[in-house]
This record gives C-alpha cells, sequence and structure tokens, in this order.
C-alpha cells in the first residue's frame, strides 16, 4: 500500500522540475519566477516531508539529509559532470536560453542531450545569483528526493530500507552527487520501472488518477534525462506489451498507452529542435552496419562488451543477489506440486518476467550499440559501460529487496 502523502510530495516535486524546464523551454524566464518555484521545491522537501512526521519515513528523511549535505560538501571531478551537464547549465544561466547549446559550440559536450538537469541547476544558480562548482550541484540531490520518497512507499521494512540504501550508494557509488546524471537516471529508472508495474499488472493501481500523473512525470523526466532514458521507457513499455498482451493475452488499459503516448512529447520536440539545428547523436551513423560487420566478426569485441559491461561494480553483485533470490524461489516451488505453487505465486512470477524480459531487451541493445559504435570499442567500453548498467543494477537491487520485503512480512 503506498503512502498518499508520500505520493502527492513525490508527485509535486515532479511537476516543479517539470515545470522549471518548461519555463526555459517556452522562453517565460523571469528570476523571481524561478525563484518561487525553487522556494517551493526546497520548502515541500523540507517542511512537509524531513520536518512532518509521515508514516515510517525516518531512513528516507536520513539519506535525504545526507545528500543534499552531501553534494554541497564534494568536489566537481567527474569529467561527465563538469565538461558536460555543467557545462551546459553554465551556458543557460549566463544566456538565459535553454536552446544555447543549440549552436553545437564544442560538440564533444554531447549537444543534443536533454537540458533538463542543466535548466534546473541554472535556476538554483540563479536562486542564488552566482555561479560556482558546487551549489548548481545541489540539482542532483534535489532531483534524487521525489524518487527517494516514491521507493519509501514501496519498501516497508526499516532494515530492509537500510540495505537497499547502501546498496544504491553501491551501484551507482561512481557517479553518486557527482554532477553526473548516471545516477540520476538510475533511479528514475527504478521509479518508472515500479509505476510501469503497477499500471500495467496492478488493476488497484490502474484505477487511481494519481498513480497516472505520477507515471506521467517519471517516464517524462526519465526520457529527459539523458539519451539511454528514451530507450530505457520504449523498452519498459515493450516489455510491459510482451508480458501482457502476447503471454497473458490480457487487453491493454487505452489510458495506459496514452499516458506513454503525452510522456514521450517532450523529448520528441526536443529532438526536433536538435535536428533543425543539425545536431544528431554520435551514436547514429552512416557507418553503423560497417562497424557492426567488422565487429561481429571478432570473438575479441564479444568478450571486451562482456566484460566491461557485466564484470563490474554496477551491475555484478546485482546479478548474482537477482539469481541467488530466484533460485530460492525455485527450489520452493519443486518442493511441492508446481502447478499449485505457479498458481498461488503468480504475482512473483510475473515480476520475475517484467524485470528478466526487461534487463534481457535493454542489455541486448547495449550489446548492440557497443559493436556499431564509431568510437574504439574499449575505449568507448571503459569511459562508459558502467554507467549506462547503472539503471539495470539497480532495478535488479530493488528486485532482491521487494522479493526480501515479501518474504519478511509473510512470516
Amino acid at each position: 500500500m503506498l503512502y498518499n502523502k508520500e505520493i502527492q510530495i513525490s508527485l509535486s516535486l515532479n511537476f516543479l522540475v517539470l515545470a522549471n524546464y518548461f519555463l526555459y523551454y517556452f522562453n517565460a524566464f523571469n528570476t523571481n519566477i524561478i525563484k518561487v518555484f525553487l522556494i517551493l521545491l526546497i520548502f515541500l522537501i523540507l517542511i512537509f516531508y524531513i520536518f512532518k512526521p509521515i508514516n515510517n519515513n525516518l531512513i528516507s528523511k536520513i539519506f535525504i539529509f545526507f545528500i543534499l549535505i552531501f553534494s554541497l560538501g564534494t568536489p566537481l571531478n567527474d569529467w561527465d559532470g563538469k565538461y558536460i551537464w555543467m557545462f551546459h547549465a553554465k551556458r543557460i544561466f549566463y544566456e538565459k536560453n535553454l536552446f544555447i547549446q543549440l549552436d553545437n559550440y564544442l560538440p564533444y559536450t554531447h549537444n543534443d542531450y536533454p537540458a533538463l538537469v542543466p535548466s534546473l541547476s541554472a535556476s538554483i544558480a540563479s536562486f542564488f545569483n552566482l555561479w560556482n562548482n558546487q551549489i548548481p550541484k545541489l540539482s542532483s540531490a534535489l532531483m534524487l528526493c521525489p524518487t527517494i520518497i516514491f521507493l519509501n512507499t514501496v519498501i516497508k521494512d526499516n532494515i530492509i530500507k537500510v540495505i537497499f540504501f547502501t546498496l544504491f550508494i553501491w551501484v551507482v557509488e561512481k557517479t553518486f552527487l557527482s554532477g553526473s546524471v548516471d545516477d540520476i537516471l538510475a533511479s528514475y529508472t527504478l521509479c518508472s520501472f515500479v509505476i510501469t508495474y503497477l499500471l500495467f499488472f496492478n488493476e488497484k493501481y490502474a484505477k487511481k488518477k494519481i498513480i497516472f500523473f505520477l507515471a506521467f512525470t517519471f517516464i517524462t523526466i526519465t526520457t529527459l534525462i539523458k539519451n539511454e532514458g528514451t530507450v530505457i521507457i520504449i523498452t519498459l513499455f515493450t516489455t510491459s506489451f510482451i508480458l501482457k498482451k502476447i503471454i497473458q493475452k490480457k487487453n491493454i488499459n487505452l489510458k495506459i498507452n496514452l499516458t506513454y503516448l503525452f510522456s514521450l512529447l517532450p523529448i520528441i520536440f526536443w529532438k526536433i529542435e536538435c535536428f533543425k539545428s543539425g545536431i544528431s547523436s554520435d551514436i547514429i551513423n552512416i557507418n553503423l552496419i560497417n562497424n557492426l560487420q567488422g565487429r561481429i566478426q571478432d570473438l575479441r569485441n564479444f568478450w571486451n562488451i562482456f566484460n566491461y559491461m557485466i564484470l563490474n561494480k554496477s551491475i555484478l553483485l546485482p546479478l548474482l543477489l537477482f539469481f541467488c533470490i530466484n533460485c530460492y524461489i525455485v527450489k520452493f516451488i519443486f518442493k511441492k506440486n508446481y502447478f499449485f505453487i505457479y498458481k498461488s505465486n503468480s504475482l512473483q512470477i510475473e515480476y520475475l518476467l517484467f524485470c528478466g524480459i526487461f534487463t534481457f531487451i535493454y542489455l541486448f541493445i547495449l550489446f548492440f550499440v557497443y559493436l556499431s559504435t564509431p568510437n574504439d570499442l574499449v575505449w568507448h567500453l571503459s569511459t562508459s559501460a558502467y554507467r549506462v548498467v547503472m539503471p539495470i543494477g539497480l532495478i535488479l537491487i530493488f528486485y532482491f529487496i521487494t522479493v526480501i520485503d515479501r518474504i519478511n512480512l509473510s512470516r
């Protein structure tokens, strides 16, 4: 059972983040308006959540307090954080223009990337009326807060919450509050994963309007954080379609389809602006097929991709935990009559399939992207593989945690 107050707070924070972005997008920038939104954002986090008693949220309060302090007290050392995200934010701050990066100045800073996080960083700098390398980095902590508040409503046991947030830091450690957005993308991916599962496979939540609004904000923000976000959301919908329509042979609620469609509109509009400016992703190029054909014949390329993608701390431990907990479930199934256990644990099997299919499809897409990259394969893997698998790592950790939480509650 999700706590309504925390859902409302999480939805409000997401709405404010999107409102800040659209103020820039429609050229409605006004310093005072932005300040009001930021004051509301901080007020909602610090007053309504941290200082007001709400059901079973002490652990999430401590974690939010920790990340707010940590984000201000750590240096900006991450290359992507400093030379891509903070650079874009700095340009927005001084030029008061969301589309300033579409002049394609310094192409290696990935000017096709969505500007939602940089716009929030620029607004924070505008609120304090100064630019430095610390204060705008507070945007990372502020964007993590809605995800923490939402996830707190799903996990019930306090000890398991501590384990989850510890493993969360383990997965995103290299980019945690570094000024990069990979930890934010992983968090919003997880929330989109959870909210998608609730909408598609839990009729109780699929009847609640607030869940649809929350889904819209989480999905929209996920697509506007980084290019991978759009791929993740399309993969989530594809996974849900395969499991619901093809495997279970059930109809999909039209409202869910419309929610996904409207959630994709902002990133579509952003990409149209990029196309008009002649800016595209360096991954998509005319030599894509040639690169793929050249690499697919060398088994060493397959090993390199496997080595960098799977044998790293962002996903290796989550994969091990995922397999361990499912071995426990399978062992339990084979102890008794298979069909009886299958029927009584159909929700668990549905959850396993949802998580497994999504993981397989997304890893396959990443595998294809690396095989066809225009960059040197080993260099590309060494600089990005641990980042792009973070969403998978966090989902597998969450799967493990929620299964343990469910087993603990059933005792």
